[in-house]
C-alpha cells in the first residue's frame, strides 16, 4: 500500500516494488516448486471503517503506478496476482468509480462475510453467468482456516440467499466441495495440475477415518458413501484425518483409528 494506508503501513511506490522483487527471489532459492508468489496489492481500495450503524468507507490504497510495476513483475516472473475486490456494497460502489474501464474482476470467503456483516454473495449467480469461483479461507476477517468450515458457510450462505429469493437454487454439499476443489484450482490455473483424482494429475489427497478415536461423527451400517461423505464435509475435523498425501507421498500420519467408516 502507497498511500491512504496508516503511517506504519504505508510504503512508497519503490519500496514496495523492491521488497516484492526481494521476496520473489527469496522464494526462488528455495527450489521448491510447490511455492509460489502471488502478487498481492492490497488492495484496490481499503477499508477503514465499518459501523453496522453507519456506512463503509473506503479510500483506494494502491496507486495505478504501484499497480502497473506489480503487473510487469507478474509478467516477468510468470506470477499470479491476487486482491480484494467487491467486499461490500459501499465498496463495490467505489471499485467502480476508480476503475470505470475495467469490466469484470471473482474466490468467496463466506466465513468473513459473514463475521464483517458484509453481504452474502450469490454464488448459484456467477456460476449461471459463467464466472469461476472457488472457496477460500482468511486470516483476519473470518476465525478459521478451515476448507471444511467454508464448505459448511458456503452452503449456509447460499441458503441464505434462497430465503429472500424464491427462485436462488441453494448449493448442494456437492456442489460446496467442488468449487473447494476443482474450483479453486481453475481460479489458481492449476485445473490441469489438481484438483480431482483425473489421470495424470498431480495425487493431493486426505485419508479420512469417521471411526477415528474421538471422532464426533456417528455412522451406522446402513450408511452409504454419499452419506459418510455429507458427514465428513459438515461434522468432520482434524481428528478424523489419518494421512496427508501431497504429490503422492504421505507427509504425515495424523490420528489413530479403529479402520472403521474410512473414506479417501
Amino acid at each position: 500500500m502507497d498511500r491512504n494506508a496508516t503511517p506504519e503501513l504505508t510504503e512508497s511506490t519503490h519500496g514496495s516494488l523492491a521488497d516484492t522483487t526481494s521476496f520473489i527471489e527469496y522464494i526462488a532459492t528455495k527450489h521448491n516448486s510447490l511455492l509460489t508468489p502471488v502478487i498481492t496489492p492490497r488492495f484496490v481500495p481499503r477499508s477503514i471503517v465499518h459501523n453496522p450503524d453507519s456506512d463503509v468507507h473506503v479510500s483506494c490504497s494502491t496507486s495505478s503506478a504501484l499497480m502497473t510495476g506489480l503487473a510487469a513483475l507478474s509478467n516477468t516472473h510468470t506470477l499470479p496476482i491476487q486482491s480484494h475486490l467487491s467486499e461490500n456494497a459501499k465498496e463495490i460502489e467505489w471499485v467502480q468509480a476508480l476503475h470505470p474501464d475495467c469490466s469484470s474482476y471473482a474466490e468467496v470467503r463466506p466465513n468473513s462475510n459473514f463475521s464483517l456483516s458484509s453481504g452474502v454473495l450469490n454464488v448459484r449467480q456467477l456460476l449461471n453467468e459463467g464466472v469461476k469461483v472457488g472457496l477460500g479461507t482468511d486470516v483476519s476477517a473470518g476465525y478459521s482456516t478451515s476448507m471444511l468450515d467454508a464448505i459448511r458457510h458456503a452452503v449456509i450462505a447460499s441458503k441464505v440467499t434462497a430465503l429472500t429469493s424464491p427462485t436462488h437454487q441453494p448449493l448442494t454439499y456437492a456442489e460446496a466441495f467442488h468449487l473447494a476443489t476443482v474450483g479453486s484450482a481453475a481460479c489458481l490455473g492449476l485445473h490441469d495440475v489438481v484438483g480431482n483424482f483425473v489421470p495424470g494429475k498431480e495425487l493431493d489427497m486426505l485419508v479420512v477415518d469417521l471411526g477415528s478415536i474421538n471422532s464426533a461423527v456417528d455412522t451406522h451400517d446402513h450408511d452409504d458413501c454419499s452419506s459418510r461423505f455429507q458427514k465428513f464435509l459438515f461434522l468432520g475435523d482434524d481428528r478424523n484425518i489419518v494421512h496427508v498425501y501431497v504429490r503422492g507421498r504421505r507427509l504425515v500420519h495424523l490420528v489413530q483409528t479403529n479402520g472403521t467408516g474410512s473414506i479417501k
